[in-house]
């Protein structure tokens, strides 16, 4: 009878045990995970209706404005410009194509959102506060803004990213596939092989440069295939976002295209060693190396 006792106890015992482990197994799974989701940042139609995107990158090292990227679509390009507002550009440079096409397609890539947090007190964990998050703002016409994302800092591995999107406080982890676009180094977003397109389409069919004039010929029509290939290929060092200076040793030339298209580019040296490209056609001015400057100097010379 005993035995009988001690067994049915022993069956009890097991039987709270096991239901005490399946409690326990429930309570370390993953909450909330009703919150988690799979989608893209932006939807394709989305992507279509973008007519700017202005990303902010915390940094108190730099000057005012000088930590904010300003891409703006124009003509079904996107442009980076510096001002400070749509209707005062001060310059406005082209962005490449590849990049804005590699952006559009991470923005377009369906993602895991992970749920971590809805507590706007935790933000300052993940780097969300407003001190440290870097925003990017989506948007379309009218300015109205399709679409607001804070990023904050990765994770422990690198490889995830913190994000809320517009006034939510959710953070969810993502993978951290957007990291390589949370810049604000102009060379990453404008593309500065500055005449590659212009020279891929046209010729120059005349140069002068201060009372010289020399006019394409057969006889020096592979000196001037040179030249072009150099322009094409080179690429400045940087952008010049203020109005180019202009002194006693401002050089100038003008190239003359098929297309009937006049370039004048001004050339100045800098104190640094470097020169300011400044061309009057494209309305913009960069920055590029004494080697650059050489190599231009000599390739016309050869003309004449």
């Amino acid at each position: 009878m005993n035995f009988l006792k001690r067994n049915k106890r022993i069956k009890i015992l097991t039987i709270i045990n096991i239901l005490l482990i399946i409690v326990l197994v429930f309570s370390l799974l993953p909450k909330n995970q009703k919150e988690n989701f799979i989608t893209p940042l932006l939807q394709k139609q989305q992507l279509d209706e973008i007519q700017e995107i202005i990303l902010t990158i915390p940094d108190n090292s730099f000057p005012v404005n000088f930590n904010i990227v300003r891409l703006l679509k124009k003509n079904q390009e996107f442009i980076f410009y510096t001002g400070a507002d749509t209707e005062i550009i001060t310059n406005k440079y082209k962005v490449s194509k590849n990049v804005i096409d590699r952006l559009f397609t991470t923005l377009n890539t369906a993602q895991n959102f992970i749920f971590v947090s809805d507590s706007p007190k935790r933000f300052s964990n993940f780097d969300l506060d407003k001190d440290k998050a870097i925003q990017m703002q989506i948007i379309g016409e009218n300015k109205t803004i399709l679409r607001e994302f804070f990023f904050g800092k990765q994770d422990t591995l690198g490889t995830n990213r913190f994000v809320r999107i517009d006034s939510r406080t959710k953070v969810f982890i993502v993978q951290d596939f957007i990291a390589p676009f949370l810049t604000f180094k102009r060379n990453f977003w404008i593309d500065l092989q500055i005449y590659k397109e212009t020279f891929s389409k046209n010729k120059i069919q005349s140069i002068q440069k201060d009372a010289r004039h020399i006019i394409r010929s057969q006889n020096n029509n592979s000196e001037f295939n040179e030249l072009e290939l150099f322009l094409k290929q080179f690429s400045c060092i940087d952008i010049f976002p203020a109005s180019p200076p202009v002194s006693i040793k401002t050089k100038s030339i003008k190239l003359f295209l098929g297309n009937g298209d006049e370039h004048k580019i001004e050339i100045t040296p800098t104190e640094s060693g470097d020169y300011i490209l400044f061309d009057f056609k494209l309305g913009n001015a960069f920055i590029i190396s004494a080697y650059t400057k050489k190599r231009i100097d000599g390739l016309i010379e050869n003309l004449f």
